[in-house]
């Protein structure tokens, strides 16, 4: 250790290091520490450096602290062994490619209250768990919003494979391009206190066969569900009152009946093809 900051593998051994001491863990840290099977990162750790982490082929388990309020880029890239990762509810930034080919994850506990969007070419978690079943995501009560182009894989590159996910009921926002091009995702629970719902949230998800959303809902922003053609079913807990509009400032909005939307085929349709590019509020 180095001035507060954690800096090599040299003590790395018999696969398992229990890390004491310090604030940080700086960039290429444990890069390619090729026997390192599981970690335990200690309370007062703030931030995983870039890299620190690249490609520990060997590493399944990982223990994140409560303190880490930051994952730099490539922090985790390639850790093709890793198995489930819980984000703890302090972090506030991922870097770009973070978790980009931990290929055998099956679980996600995403626990951080409010992330940093991530733009499109982020790819934060592109190639996650496409060696397995899938992954299972939980954002949990300490979260407020899921982030932008969360799992968005970017132009040519294959997406996480999430086959289901769970919103805590304390989310309130689904970001723009969330689960974009999820194509694995088959199940989804939205939290009762959803309110709005992102441009291309959930775009390209052509596997999702029904969604039920809550009665807060009162925004679904244009394309939210476009190439979701597999979505048959769309329940609205409250179907009245909705309002469609080319813009987002809703200039010339047209109703949307209330006996339509309580049609859960006829909602899905609506959704995904009649107006799919438009903006909905409800009023």
């Amino acid at each position: 250790m180095n001035g507060g900051t954690i800096t090599g593998n040299e003590a790395v051994s018999g696969g398992t290091f229990n890390m004491t001491g310090g604030d940080s863990i700086c960039a290429n840290a444990f890069r390619y520490a090729g026997n390192l099977e599981s970690i335990t990162i200690p309370e007062g750790i703030t931030s995983i450096g870039v890299s620190a982490f690249y490609k520990c082929t060997a590493l399944a388990s990982i223990k994140l602290p409560q303190s880490l309020t930051m994952i730099m880029g490539s922090a985790f890239y390639g850790c093709s062994a890793l198995q489930s990762i819980t984000i703890p509810e302090n972090v506030t930034s991922v870097g770009s490619s973070a978790f980009e080919n931990c290929t055998a994850l099956t679980r996600i506990d995403w626990n951080a209250e409010s992330v940093s969007d991530f733009n499109v070419i982020s790819h934060t978690f592109t190639s996650a768990g496409v060696e397995g079943e899938g992954i299972v995501f939980t954002a949990g009560e300490s979260v407020k919003s899921l982030p932008a182009n969360l799992f968005d894989a970017g132009y040519g590159k294959p997406s996480a494979k999430v086959v289901s996910a769970i919103i805590g009921d304390n989310v309130k926002a689904i970001g723009e391009g969330t689960f974009q091009y999820c194509s694995a995702l088959t199940s989804i629970k939205i939290g009762k206190n959803v309110e709005s719902i992102e441009r291309k949230a959930f775009y390209g998800c052509d596997n999702l066969a029904s969604i039920e959303f809550p009665a807060k809902l009162g925004y679904i922003a244009q394309q939210a569900f476009y190439d979701c053609d597999s979505l048959k079913s769309a329940v609205f807990a409250s179907a009245d009152n909705w309002q469609v509009s080319n813009s987002s400032d809703f200039t010339e909005p047209q109703p949307v009946s209330s006996n339509e939307l309580l049609s859960a085929s006829d909602a899905a349709n609506f959704l995904t093809k009649a107006y799919c590019y438009m903006y909905w509020r409800k009023v």
